[in-house]
């Protein structure tokens, strides 16, 4: 009996984490780390425009 079944998981979560071995949790990771990086730059981008031209108001 793995470890899996001791936990109550199917077969069929258990053949797809030996298959994929968690790497779409590696890469959906990647992407938020990516989007979020890349939502943080934008607004320092933001925030230092608005400081030379107060266009936006928030």
């Amino acid at each position: 009996m793995s470890i899996f079944e001791k936990l109550g998981i199917t077969s069929v979560a258990e053949a797809q984490i030996q298959s994929n071995d968690c790497s779409g949790v590696q890469d959906a990771l990647l992407a938020f780390a990516i989007i979020g990086f890349i939502v943080a730059a934008v607004g320092w981008v933001i925030a230092i425009i608005n400081l030379f031209f107060p266009l936006y108001t928030f």
